[in-house]
This record gives structure tokens, sequence and C-alpha cells, in this order.
């Protein structure tokens, strides 16, 4: 039996070296115990630098990893924790992993072993959010779309009836914004409908929103007014700071 451990630990260990995937051990004082190549690379150490004896405080700034490996010890029936986890390279720079933590049984009593596999998953979170951006934002002006707009207004709505107070609408378009296009092309009319959002945006309060929701329509979303004259005040600031010139290639 013992022959038989020794020949299984001694493949275990040649599969954890070879593996392209992060391992790495650490025991119950969340001190590293082992480290493949794989986690050395990701974690920035050079091949010839070890990882044995870090505290995984060092490589984890939120959430340390013998937080997770407790849980484990503590009786989830599965016996593996996967989470997403914010790590430190050495250089100081940080990458999110997709993690496993499993415990490791130790038949001799000398406390528990702990067994961490690290994806590194910081493109893919980077996608991620880029194309949920991209559902909700207009790529032109980056203010919110149609459908990010309106569930700002839901939610403006429900708080004011919640406070009790006046919430307005402003519905907005460029007049005679074709001739620009027309006369000067495509790409002189997206600047100006950029420079359009941010003087709109410029006339908001921090509490108000704005989304483009057409070619050149607009709708701003006023909170918090204290009477109708206030929602005409703020129309009012917006028309007189988009009847600015707008000066593009010195025309």
């Amino acid at each position: 039996q013992q022959r038989i451990r020794e020949t299984v630990d001694k493949n275990a260990g040649k599969i954890i070296e070879a593996s392209p995937v992060a391992m790495l051990m650490f025991n119950d004082h969340g001190v590293v115990t082992k480290a493949n190549p794989a986690a050395k690379a990701l974690f920035g150490y050079p091949p010839d630098e070890s990882l044995t004896g870090v505290s995984v405080d060092q490589l984890q700034p939120v959430i340390t990893l013998d937080t997770h490996a407790h849980r484990v010890a503590g009786g989830l029936e599965e016996g593996v924790i996967t989470t997403e986890g914010l790590y430190d390279r050495k250089d100081g720079s940080h990458f999110t992993a997709l993690r496993s933590v499993s415990a490791l049984s130790d038949e001799v009593g000398e406390g528990t072993n702990y067994l961490e596999t690290l994806v590194d998953i910081t493109e893919l979170k980077a996608a991620q959010e880029n194309l949920r951006h991209l559902a909700h934002y207009d790529a032109l002006t980056n203010l919110p779309n149609r459908s990010l707009f309106f569930d700002l207004v839901e939610q403006g709505l429900a708080l004011a009836r919640r406070e009790n107070r006046l919430l307005a609408i402003l519905f907005l378009d460029l007049d005679k914004f074709k001739p620009i296009n027309d006369t000067w092309g495509h790409a002189v009319g997206d600047l100006v409908l950029s420079e359009a959002a941010r003087r709109i945006a410029a006339c908001l309060r921090e509490s108000d929103a704005v989304g483009r929701v057409g070619g050149d329509e607009f709708l701003v979303m006023l909170l918090n007014l204290q009477s109708v004259e206030d929602a005409i005040r703020i129309g009012d600031k917006i028309r007189d700071s988009l009847n600015q010139p707008v000066l593009i290639d010195d025309k």
C-alpha cells in the first residue's frame, strides 16, 4: 500500500507540474506549500523563484483563499468551492481568475491541505463588460440607449412616487440636422451629434439622465423637481446651449 501510494503521489506530482492550469497547495494557515510552473507564470514569478512559503493574503487582496478553504472544511457536501476572485501579480498588477478550492484529506492527521486551481478570465470579463456596455449605451455619444433610458425612467418614476416629487421627460431633436449630413457628410454629422450630447449632459444635474434614442433624437429625464417651471428652465438652458455655434474643421 505504501509503494502504491508513493507511485500515485509521484504520478500526480508529474501531472500537476506539467499542467497548463495554475495549481497551488496551501495549508490551514493560508501558506502556500507547493505551486506548479503555470501558477508561478500566472502570478509573475520567474521559474527559479519559489512561491512556497508565500501567504495567500499576498496573492489575493480582497478575500483570502484560506477563508474559502475553511468553508470547504466546514462541511460542504461537494468538498469543492468554485468562485471568481481578484489576485495580485508580483509586479502589483491584478487579474481575475476562476478558482476552485478543494480539501485534501490527510490520513496522518497533520491538518488539512487545500488544492487551488486558477484560470485567468481577465480578458473574458473585459469582453463581457464590453458587450454589456454595447447593449446599453449608444456607440457614438456613449449615452444610454433607448432600452437603458426607459429602464432609468421606470426607476425614476418609482422614486418620484415614493418621495412624492415631480418628474419630467423632455423630448429633444435637432432642427435642420439632415442638411448637415447632406452637405458636409456623415462624419461631420457624427461630430455634431457628439457635441450636442455633451452640451445636453452639461446642462443637467447629477440626478438627471439623458439618452440618445434616434438619429438626432434625445430624451432627458429630470428628477427632484420642485415645480413645472424648473423643467422649463432646464429646457431653456439646453436650447440656449445648442443654439451656440459648433466649430468643426474651422467651419
